[in-house]
């Protein structure tokens, strides 16, 4: 997915990429399957990081559902 969905740098939307793909993922729409996938991995994710700060930030990103918000946004 390259940089992030939505120009945020908060833990919830950042992906572990290459260089590379960063560039070539430029400022594209991600698909609907990518969207799905950020959003599962924050539910995974929550449940390691104990680190309270990134813990109570992943919890709020998904209960208030920011990945579908943002993406919607992205799309209009």
């Amino acid at each position: 997915m390259g940089e992030d969905v939505t120009y945020s740098d908060d833990i919830w939307n950042l992906v572990i990429t290459s260089k590379s793909v960063n560039s070539s993922k430029s400022n594209s729409i991600p698909s609907e399957e990518i969207i799905r996938k950020l959003e599962q991995r924050n539910k995974e994710l929550v449940e390691i990081v104990h680190e309270p700060k990134y813990h109570e930030e992943l919890k709020t990103a998904i209960e208030n559902n920011y990945v579908q918000k943002f993406y919607i946004a992205l799309r209009l």
